[in-house]
């Protein structure tokens, strides 16, 4: 188990320990998407610092989220929360997405 100072989760039966969060979040980084924290970073520099959708840093607070196509993995961009949870809820389907336009505009 860790100091306390960072976070702990099981991962495959493992525990994993951190003592810092920046370390934590480089581990989830690399092995959940294989980025660096140069790689984030790098990806939030060429978006502004802001959501790829609707130009706004987070307004929880938290760091952009990590949005990928959920059909073959490849990550798009960054998004807030509030615009991945959005396209999510109209599971990534551009059509869908498309039709909620239209009636919106109507």
């Amino acid at each position: 188990m860790g100091t306390g100072h960072g976070r702990v989760s099981n991962r495959g039966g493992r525990r994993f320990a951190s003592d810092s969060p920046e370390k934590c979040r480089e581990y989830l980084l690399k092995s959940k998407w294989g980025l660096s924290l140069e790689d984030y970073d790098n990806m939030l520099q060429k978006q502004n610092g802001v959501c790829a959708i609707c130009f706004e840093k987070c307004r929880s607070g938290r760091r952009l989220a990590i949005d990928h196509c959920h059909k073959t993995g490849k990550i798009r961009g960054l998004l807030c929360g509030e615009c991945n949870n959005g396209i999510g809820k109209l599971k990534d389907d551009p059509d869908l997405l498309r039709r909620a336009i239209k009636y919106l505009e109507n």
